[in-house]
């Protein structure tokens, strides 16, 4: 089983230069994870104070479309 925050702990070894949210969406980029799962791992991984309520709200919103592959996307 894929484990999100494994994928998000090589993001960060390997991308240093960027913030944790960018990495966290390198993560979940077209890999098929439950809404569930982004929410549950953002608030786990991303720091409390880092986004106010609204943004965060729009911040998982743009992981989910991340997560799912274009050609899925099409396919609706």
């Amino acid at each position: 089983m894929r484990s999100l925050e494994a994928r998000f702990r090589r993001c960060q070894k390997k991308h240093q230069e960027v913030g944790d949210f960018v990495n966290l969406g390198r993560a979940v980029k077209d890999q098929k994870f439950s809404e569930q799962t982004i929410r549950r791992f953002f608030n786990k991984l991303i720091e409390k104070d880092d986004y106010s309520s609204g943004d965060k709200q729009q911040l998982i919103k743009h992981l989910i479309g991340l997560t799912t592959p274009e050609d899925d996307k099409n396919k609706g």
